[in-house]
């Protein structure tokens, strides 16, 4: 593969895939297909439109929408004049996306609908693709004047070093900076991915295959895999919405998918509070089921080979327990791909023994995005796997990860101080701590600039400590505090339904959630489940201090960005209140309860996952968990 420019690449599919289906998509309670030929019809279509507007070589173009199929024709139609694409997140607020179009010097904007049109100045031509909001011209609009002006050839010529977008940073501690993306830089990272298909035939994906596309475009992960799959001949099929994921997974049936941790993370935690609530049979049947894969995965690792009763156990396991609930998940799922945020080692491990291989990456807006990734035959938790074939990675004295090849940014738009701070003697500095392992795989610590120093001295990581945290089911969010203080401490959010729950298993009459958040038996329960789920760090790693948070970290408050990850500098300035007091006495106030079991749920199967049972009296009950297994996951995704 190897491609001048990014519509050409779709060009090239439109070839040799013809009438194959490229998207798949409902409309109005029904699902869709556009083969590839027409997709490929429809981007010239738009693109010719666009030129009635003024629209040119270098012309910046705004884009703010949700995932849907249009979102892929206005990206390429764009870049097929040699113009410049501009994602803006649809759920940013009016100000921000005034900031990133005023920034950009964007010349037009396509919206969804009239509520993202009110984010857009008049002075700018709005392209609608749902209705005619005032201001706006219509998407049928555009295509029926793209069709009558169908004479220049399409696409642009344009070389690989023409900037292709600029993807502004979510901006965890300041002002977003406008990465400026190449068209060689994007098709760079799809040629690693082929590279890397080609080194590992179970990645292979082809004629076929169908992903389920819904994580916003407008971060590069999702639009760089597109140009991948694209270039590959898959179907891609896209979400309604979030809400109806459960169903689209059952309907569309995909093979891969690309995915946040947050998606695991919650889905792990249902699944933890589900068994641990069942009978003592069925929690063992689970335990074993999820031993028996664990006990296999850690072999492979170590290169040992499978003995013949794991196997026989594995399967046993596979056909009772967990095929039905990959079944909530189509039934046809082969991987699912993994960025944006750190991935906790244990949600990895459990769900490559439910037979779901998540393969975790690592990379950043500003290389297009993916620097590593694990290999699906070796996926190895923890680490963040090898770095791309076209990709180098180093580490420097202090730690920082430095990253090197075609794939890295050109720079920040309009910001040539802050392009060669990153930028230095042909090298990308991530920001980013980590270290390399003995067989070359990336293991992430945290942010250079989120390290954690200790008055004692003592370096944490709070993204691993955060990690951790939110593996207990009653904790749904985390910010790890401490820099310049003796001992960590955190700020949590806490699951709401969980703690209602626990008030009412503990007869605590209270009239609602911030009630109960000031009774000291549920502190005291909470920094047990700290505790546990912290074990395994280090004793100066763990928060010795809780404090709550009264409210859900958002969006809309400003506290997270559009990637969901967390503003801790916003976070600490509406909450400072909350850490002065984790500070306020000279000693830590906790001492791990001896009554922390029976304040808390029946013992979670994750504390089980490594002790191996015997199960042969229990098999039976195991039909039933299973056909529970997966109605749970159907529910909750």
């Amino acid at each position: 593969m190897h491609f001048e420019n990014l519509p050409s690449l779709l060009l090239d599919s439109a070839h040799r895939f013809g009438d194959q289906p490229a998207q798949r998509f409902k409309m109005q309670s029904q699902w869709r297909t556009r083969t590839y030929r027409e997709l490929w019809n429809e981007v010239v279509t738009i693109a010719h439109g666009l030129q009635t507007l003024g629209i040119h070589d270098g012309d910046r173009v705004a884009l703010i929408a949700r995932t849907r199929p249009e979102w892929v024709i206005a990206d390429y139609a764009i870049l097929s004049l040699g113009a410049v694409t501009v994602p803006i997140y649809p759920s940013l607020p009016k100000d921000q996306a005034a900031f990133i179009l005023e920034d950009s010097g964007a010349k037009a904007a396509f919206v969804e609908d009239a509520g993202q049109a009110a984010k857009v100045p008049a002075r700018l031509p709005g392209v609608a693709m749902d209705g005619h909001p005032r201001g706006c011209q219509s998407w049928l609009w555009l295509r029926e004047t793209g069709l009558m002006e169908n004479e220049e050839a399409l696409p642009h010529p344009v070389r690989r070093d023409h900037l292709a977008s600029l993807v502004y940073t979510s901006g965890t501690t300041g002002s977003p900076k406008g990465v400026m993306l190449t068209h060689g830089n994007i098709l760079a990272n799809a040629e690693g991915f082929h590279a890397l298909a080609d080194e590992h035939p179970d990645m292979n994906i082809g004629p076929g295959d169908v992903a389920l596309s819904f994580l916003p475009l407008s971060h590069i992960l999702e639009r760089m895999a597109h140009a991948f799959q694209l270039s590959r001949g898959i179907t891609i099929a896209y979400a309604e919405s979030p809400d109806t994921l459960a169903s689209d997974l059952v309907e569309t049936s995909p093979t891969i998918m690309v995915a946040v941790p947050r998606v695991f993370e919650k889905v792990y935690a249902k699944v933890q509070e589900e068994v641990s609530n069942e009978s003592p049979v069925k929690r063992r049947v689970f335990a074993w089921a999820v031993s028996t894969g664990l006990r296999q995965y850690r072999l492979s690792l170590e290169g040992r080979p499978i003995p013949r009763s794991l196997r026989l156990q594995q399967r046993a396991a596979d056909r009772l327990v967990f095929s039905k609930a990959r079944q909530a998940l189509g039934g046809q799922l082969r991987y699912v791909i993994s960025g944006g945020a750190p991935l906790a080692r244990d949600i990895g491990e459990f769900f490559y023994t439910m037979g779901v291989t998540i393969i975790e990456g690592y990379g950043l807006t500003e290389t297009s995005p993916v620097l590593t990734v694990n290999p699906l035959d070796s996926p190895r938790y923890g680490s963040v796997g090898r770095p791309l074939p076209n990709v180098e990675i180093a580490v420097a004295e202090d730690g920082e990860i430095l990253a090197r090849g075609p794939n890295v940014m050109a720079g920040y738009w309009n910001r040539p101080e802050e392009t060669s701070e990153v930028l230095k003697d042909g090298w990308f500095h991530t920001g980013d701590i980590g270290e390399l392992t003995a067989d070359g795989r990336l293991v992430i610590t945290d942010r250079k600039k989120a390290l954690l120093v200790l008055s004692t001295g003592k370096n944490v990581a709070p993204g691993l400590v955060e990690t951790r945290l939110i593996l207990s089911p009653y904790i749904e969010q985390a910010v790890v505090v401490g820099d310049r203080q003796k001992f960590v401490g955190a700020l949590l959010y806490l699951n709401a339904e969980k703690v209602l729950e626990w008030a009412q298993q503990h007869q605590v009459a209270l009239a609602g959630y911030e009630d109960v958040l000031t009774h000291p038996d549920l502190h005291h329960f909470i920094m047990g489940e700290v505790e546990r789920v912290t074990a395994p760090l280090a004793a100066f790693e763990r928060p010795k201090r809780i404090r709550f948070l009264p409210h859900e970290l958002t969006e809309s408050s400003g506290e997270l960005t559009p990637s969901l990850k967390i503003k801790v500098p916003v976070v600490l300035s509406h909450y400072r209140h909350l850490v002065d007091d984790l500070y306020a006495r000279e000693t830590p106030e906790y001492a791990p309860p001896s009554d922390a079991t029976e304040l808390g749920p029946p013992p979670a199967a994750a504390s089980k996952l490594g002790q191996p049972r015997p199960v042969i009296v229990d098999l039976l009950g195991s039909v039933v968990l299973g056909t529970l297994f997966g109605l749970l996951l159907r529910a909750i995704l």
